[in-house]
């Protein structure tokens, strides 16, 4: 996503996970501190989110992508195992 010269927000519960997306390319400041709030970071900052792409599917999750999309740009990805 970065490639294409999206904004990409990251959240996760793990710090090498975090550390990992600045690996990648995601600037520090574009990735959510452990035990904040996703919906609170992206409203104090301004930001619209267009495309929510939720890696873990659970119930928790799911919420936040709702609350996070603007209203008209929902959408879902199915990630399918067959391990």
């Amino acid at each position: 996503m970065l490639a294409i010269g999206a904004r990409v927000i990251v959240t996760d519960k793990r710090e090498e996970v975090l550390a990992e997306a600045i690996k990648f390319g995601v600037p520090k400041e574009d990735v959510i501190p452990i035990g904040k709030n996703a919906v609170e970071f992206v409203q104090e900052r301004g930001l619209v989110v267009d495309i929510v792409i939720d890696f873990v599917g659970v119930s928790e999750t799911f919420t936040v992508s709702q609350e996070l999309v603007s209203k008209f740009n929902i959408g879902f990805i199915a990630l399918v195992s067959d391990c």
